[in-house]
Order: C-alpha cells, then structure tokens, then sequence
C-alpha cells in the first residue's frame, strides 16, 4: 500500500524504520510534540512531521504522547475501500486538535477497510 499513497498522492511521504512504514507530510515541519513510539524496539524514529491516521473512524495515531506510531503495512490493501488525504488547513473538525494535542497538526489520513 505504501508505494501507490506515495506515487498517488501529493505532500504524503513515507518514512521506514526497522522495517515499518509512517506516514508523513513533505510540506515541511518536524514533529514537535513528544517523540512517537515506534511499536518495536527501541529503535530510533526520523524526525518528520508525522500525519494523524484515523481508521474507520477510531483515531490510530494523533501525536499523543507514548503513543504508538501506526504502520502503513498492517493494513492489507486489497481491504481498503477509501482513502482521505487532508493538509492541516482541512482536516475535518472533529478530528483537528480535539483529541491530542499534536492532531492534525501535520494533516491527517482517514482510511476506510471493508468489514
């Protein structure tokens, strides 16, 4: 799923890590909040300005602190029905800066899975 967001989509990166994909905007900024968990080891994440993901409507990842980064590839892309892109500017109400401090701060992806 990582590589089409990334040929598809304008101002969405990908960062890989210890064998993880995160999603981030290329508009810029580092993620300024609490450092992300990277759901592993303690291995090092990039600095970047990571992207808040909510899937089926249930925040994954928001830049609350301690919590953990939401990688890409645990979604299978042959389950993915929909997929939203928004920068800072337009990321839906009820998902920009309510529910952490850090939310949609980078833009936000809202992904859609059957079932």
């Amino acid at each position: 799923m990582s590589s089409f967001l990334v040929q598809k989509i304008p101002g969405l990166k990908i960062v890989q890590g210890g064998g993880r994909r995160w999603l981030a905007s290329t508009r810029g900024g580092l993620h300024t909040g609490p450092r992300p968990e990277s759901g592993g080891s303690m291995e090092k994440i990039t600095a970047a300005c990571y992207m808040q993901i909510i899937v089926n409507g249930l925040i994954r990842y928001n830049g609350s602190a301690g919590q953990q980064m939401f990688d890409v590839d645990e979604l299978n892309a042959k389950d993915i029905i929909g997929f939203e892109f928004y920068t800072t500017a337009t990321t839906p109400v009820q998902y920009n800066g309510t529910k952490g401090a850090l939310a949609g701060s980078c833009g936000t992806v809202i992904i859609w899975t059957k079932g």
